[in-house]
């Protein structure tokens, strides 16, 4: 994305996903433009069309260029094409002027996956986690006593289908309990597989405690994260996800994999993480074969495990809920921002040349 620093643009800008997601906090007070800018801002996971000529174009005017720098790409993720993805990102790299990274995580699997990292190591850097607005946020307040009901919530682009599988193994193990709170499951995001024909096949029992919810924007994150609520975000190796954060940010706790940068963002008051069972987060993690989507290959929490965290958090769920809107205001966009501007006002004004 181009920015022109520092004029202001107060146009109302649709709710976009992924990578780009933060960029919206910027549209709010910096204009865009293609042609006339003076900073030129780039994303890693989600790099424009044409962004090679951007980059020609910004060194031979010499305009400062910052990187938004993600995770990188690990073969057991994208397999063969693991080089290609990570030249993709180390190009933008070696021209910047100052990188942005999501998390420490980020910048460590940056030096690592990444060619000329003793070239890239040189270079001036922040570690700004991604942004969320907490204003006006309606806490998911706790309504706790034995015979609660509680809603497990998995959110975002479930591009691994296993992510949404493991949840509702973990609500069927819920369902044949003899006692203590009920549960139900709600499904959020991007689906890419057919899952109300999943549902009907493998777990017919449970029609009844599955909501799918669909696409959804920030307007929907209210009605998502309602009373006794909480997030399993399973995905390992996540270098600094948004989805955790807006779900603190409503007293919603986390369950995570202890990875990438969950144990970063969400602490030991916010949520559980459970330890998969790889300590090299850089190595390729054993072979996860599932019966029924085969093609994946990461390691995901155990179903046992996450039965295990639910019921910890169940059992003190205020305390959790608290502490999870405590940890998420470290968060909030009006920080992330502040920071920006000093970096866009210290780039501009030649103290990092």
């Amino acid at each position: 994305m181009l920015y022109q620093y520092p004029q202001f643009s107060t146009n109302s800008r649709l709710a976009v996903t992924g990578g780009a997601t933060k960029l919206s906090y910027l549209y709010a007070f910096y204009s865009s433009s293609e042609v006339n800018f003076n900073i030129l801002y780039l994303v890693s996971s989600s790099l424009p069309k044409g962004y090679l000529a951007l980059i020609a174009y910004a060194l031979l005017y010499r305009i400062p260029i910052i990187l938004n720098q993600n995770g990188t790409a690990y073969s057991s993720w994208s397999g063969y094409c693991t080089t290609l993805f990570n030249l993709r990102i180390a190009i933008p790299a070696l021209f910047s002027d100052y990188i942005i990274f999501q998390s420490i995580f980020c910048r460590q699997a940056f030096l690592s996956h990444l060619p000329c990292s003793s070239t890239l190591k040189l270079k001036p850097f922040s570690i700004l986690y991604n942004p969320i607005s907490i204003q006006g946020n309606k806490l998911a307040f706790p309504l706790c006593n034995e015979q609660s009901t509680y809603t497990l919530v998995v959110a975002g682009s479930h591009h691994d289908n296993i992510r949404i599988v493991r949840a509702i193994e973990v609500l069927s193990l819920l369902s044949i309990q003899d006692s203590g709170p009920l549960f139900k499951l709600l499904i959020a995001g991007r689906i890419f597989f057919d899952l109300v024909q999943f549902i009907d096949f493998y777990y017919p029992e449970l029609k009844n405690s599955i909501s799918i919810f669909g696409p959804y924007t920030s307007n929907d994150l209210g009605t998502i994260y309602s009373p006794n609520s909480i997030l399993l975000h399973l995905k390992p190796y996540d270098p600094c996800p948004t989805v955790p954060l807006e779900a603190m940010s409503y007293g919603v706790p986390v369950i995570a994999s202890k990875s990438g940068g969950l144990p970063e963002l969400v602490g030991s008051d916010s949520g559980v993480l459970i330890d998969s069972g790889f300590s090299d987060l850089y190595a390729v993690p054993p072979l996860y074969i599932d019966t029924c989507f085969p093609e994946i290959t990461e390691v995901y929490p155990a179903a046992s495990d996450i039965l295990s965290a639910i019921r910890k958090i169940s059992t003190c769920y205020s305390l959790y809920s608290a502490g999870a809107y405590h940890n998420s205001k470290k968060f909030d966009s009006s920080l992330w921002l502040s920071q920006h501007h000093s970096i866009f006002h210290n780039l501009l004004s030649g103290q990092y040349s």
